[in-house]
């Protein structure tokens, strides 16, 4: 036996490249014991779901999973695991693991397995009376890359809904992992007293979720970003963030996901800082988005969705209003404003913008008396590309106090994206000296 092909119903199970040196037992309550099994490929094909007109009542679930014999399979390993779902492919590799079923429950564990998401580790048990309850764990760790994660969700529920629940620590620059569970002792943590209470209640990331699994699919999620230290996202950034995200609804192809945004008590720069806003999604389509972000005095409105004449189109207008950038960014300084459009297509995605500033200060000791800018670009090479920027008064201060003389400075783009020109041109100065590209 080197190939196995079964039909679950939603699921086709393909198991190719069975070692044929399996090595079976029987114990003397009956129980049949596999001590090593192995398989080069295992591909989970999800079947297309069919059209709304085309869909059947589900069929009920079975009151119990029917084993003739209880088995223990005590080390198994799979090569490679193939889950494919559409033209979407995803590989799961060298899976280690075990598994332990009869007619009351199911026990199965990951050892080790090799995912896209880093080294996965899981471990369930489940009823085998409908509706399967299920309890267990699943925890991924990732020690590369820019945020090195150790994640660890707790699973409970059913075949019809299965709910997961976690709760981490965020310690940027920490040593293996800037991310880790609660359960884990936080590395480099020196802290006593009151020390430790404060570390144990900032940088916390929480997830409570319930993920439908029936035809309805109906689905919910709850994330809480709960007082994020500010220095995290730039070390001149001061104050505490605290953002949740909930989302419900149906994940099935055409199904609606609604999603609200609520900074709750977050501040920002000895500021309250304010972000409420709504969403709704079906599949990949963004339908509708209504979000504010306000800061002291300065404010961000992002606004649109799908264009009623034309639904698969996307259409967001923004605007900007930012009397006082100081309040933003130490570094940053004087007034900004401006406003823009997206529309996004099958065919092709267009923006356009305007910006003006007054009296503002940048890095690097620069300072710019005025600024004016403006475009229009389009992802369809043939279609009218656009850019002006204009600078008045541009100076750097050294830190002496010394200014440099201001500059007024013009830069143009004009054309297309396959054939377009960059003009540069200081005010002042001979058309012969303005610098074309």
């Amino acid at each position: 036996l080197t190939h196995i092909e079964t039909d679950l119903g939603n699921v086709i199970l393909t198991i190719d490249g069975i070692d044929s040196h399996m090595r079976l037992g029987v114990t003397p309550r009956g129980e049949l014991t596999v001590s090593q099994f192995s398989a080069r490929q295992v591909t989970l094909q999800f079947k297309a779901e069919p059209p709304p007109a085309d869909k059947k009542v589900a069929t009920p679930m079975p009151s119990h999973i029917h084993i003739p014999l209880p088995f223990q399979l005590q080390s198994g390993t799979i090569e490679r695991l193939t889950i494919k779902q559409g033209a979407s492919r995803t590989y799961i590799e060298h899976i280690q693991f075990d598994l332990h079923a009869d007619n009351a429950h199911l026990q199965f564990r990951i050892m080790d397995a090799a995912s896209p998401w880093g080294n996965l580790q899981t471990t369930f048990d489940m009823q085998n009376n409908a509706p399967f309850p299920v309890s267990g764990w699943l925890a991924l760790k990732q020690p590369q890359g820019e945020t090195p994660y150790y994640l660890r969700t707790e699973l409970q529920g059913d075949l019809s809904r299965l709910q997961l629940t976690s709760t981490h620590h965020y310690q940027p620059g920490a040593k293996p992992y800037a991310i880790v569970p609660v359960t884990s002792q936080t590395q480099n943590d020196q802290t006593q007293g009151d020390q430790m209470q404060d570390h144990q209640t900032q940088d916390v990331i929480q997830l409570d979720a319930s993920i439908g699994l029936d035809a309805a699919r109906s689905s919910h999620l709850n994330f809480h970003l709960k007082n994020l230290q500010a220095s995290h996202l730039h070390p001149q950034l001061a104050g505490k963030l605290d953002l949740q995200i909930l989302a419900e609804g149906s994940l099935t192809d055409d199904g609606v996901i609604h999603v609200t945004v609520d900074a709750g008590d977050s501040q920002l720069q000895q500021q309250a800082l304010t972000v409420r806003g709504t969403a709704s999604l079906s599949g990949t389509q963004l339908l509708a988005v209504d979000i504010l972000a306000q800061l002291d005095q300065n404010t961000f409105k992002l606004q649109g969705g799908a264009d009623t004449a034309s639904p698969a189109t996307t259409q967001l207008q923004w605007q900007a209003n930012m009397p006082t950038l100081e309040q933003c960014m130490p570094a940053f300084a004087g007034q900004l404003s401006g406003q823009g459009s997206l529309r996004h297509g099958p065919a092709q995605t267009t923006a356009n913008f305007e910006l003006h500033g007054q009296q503002l200060r940048l890095p690097q000791g620069l300072s710019l008396p005025s600024l004016q800018a403006s475009g229009q670009v389009s992802s369809q090479s043939q279609a009218p590309l656009k850019l002006s920027v204009q600078l008045n008064g541009l100076a750097q201060q050294d830190t002496q106090g010394n200014s440099s003389p201001p500059i007024d400075a013009t830069l143009t783009l004009q054309g297309s994206l396959a054939q377009h020109q960059l003009a540069l041109q200081q005010l002042g100065l001979s058309p012969e000296q303005c610098v074309a590209i």
